[in-house]
C-alpha cells in the first residue's frame, strides 16, 4: 500500500502496521497529491505532486512522477507546470493509459490545469478537458467496468491576499463517455452555484453516482447528492 502526504509517498508492506518513505532524495518536491497503482501491474506508480488543500501555505507539486518497481526508483514523466494534482487514473486493463486531474495554480491563474491523457505510459500528455484558467479538476473517477467512462469535478478556485475564491462559473460536473475525448456538462438536479466537489462512480453499479457539493446559497443546499442513472439527473 502506499501513501501520499505532504511529506512525500510512504509505503507499507504489512498491512500498514509500518511505514517507510520511498521518495526521499528521488524526487524533487515534497509534497504529493496523487497516487494510484497500476491494477494489471503493481509494480507501475505514478504520483502527481502537490498539496490540493485551499489553505494559505501550501506546497505546490513539479508534475508527475512514475515507477516500474514498486517505488524504489522514479522518473518524472511532466506535467510540471500543473502545481497541484489531486487525482490520477489508470485504465485497468492499461497502464499506460492515464488520467491525470490537476487543479492549477493557487495564487493565481495559468492554463496548465484541467484532465490530461497520456496514452504512452506518461511519455506524452494531452489536455482532454480545459475550462479557464482559474478552473482546475479537483477530482476525477474512472468506471472501473467500463474505463471509457469518467466523471470529473471541476473547481473555479484561487487563494489572494484578500480573498479565498471557492466556486464560481467555471465549477461543474462533467462526464465523459468516450475515453475523455469529448465532455458534457451534468446541471439537472444540482446548485447553480459550485463550489469545491468530489464525485465517484460505484464499482459494483456504474449507473450509481455520487458527488459531494459545496454550496453556499439560501435557495439551494450542497451535500451528498447521487445520480441511479449515470450522472443524466441527480437527487440530495
Amino acid at each position: 500500500y502506499f501513501g501520499a502526504t505532504g511529506g512525500g509517498l510512504w509505503k507499507t508492506t504489512d498491512g500498514g502496521q509500518e511505514w517507510a518513505p520511498v521518495t526521499d532524495g528521488k524526487i524533487s518536491c515534497s509534497s504529493i497529491g496523487a497516487v494510484a497503482v497500476a491494477e494489471t501491474n503493481p509494480d507501475v506508480v505514478y504520483i502527481g505532486g502537490g498539496e490540493i488543500q485551499l489553505r494559505g501555505s501550501i506546497t505546490q507539486g513539479d508534475g508527475v512522477y512514475k515507477s516500474t518497481d514498486a517505488g524504489k526508483t522514479w522518473k518524472r514523466m511532466g506535467l510540471e507546470q500543473t502545481q497541484h494534482i489531486a487525482r490520477i487514473q489508470i485504465d485497468p486493463r492499461n497502464p499506460d493509459i492515464v488520467y491525470v486531474a490537476a487543479q492549477g495554480a493557487l495564487y493565481g491563474n495559468n492554463k496548465e490545469r484541467g484532465i490530461y491523457k497520456s496514452t504512452d505510459g506518461g511519455k506524452t500528455w494531452k489536455n482532454v478537458l480545459f475550462v479557464n484558467e482559474m478552473t482546475g479538476c479537483t477530482e476525477l473517477s474512472m468506471d472501473m467496468n467500463n474505463p471509457r467512462i469518467l466523471y470529473a469535478a471541476m473547481w473555479e478556485h484561487g487563494r489572494r491576499p484578500w480573498q479565498v475564491i471557492s466556486g464560481g462559473p467555471g465549477s461543474g460536473l462533467y462526464k465523459s463517455s468516450d475515453a475523455g475525448e469529448h465532455w458534457e456538462k451534468m446541471n439537472e438536479g444540482l446548485p447553480k452555484e459550485l463550489g469545491k466537489m468530489a464525485i465517484s462512480v460505484s464499482r459494483a453499479n456504474s449507473d450509481k453516482v455520487y458527488a459531494l457539493v459545496e454550496s453556499d446559497t439560501q435557495k439551494e443546499q450542497g451535500g451528498l447528492f447521487v445520480s441511479a442513472d449515470g450522472g443524466a439527473s441527480w437527487s440530495i
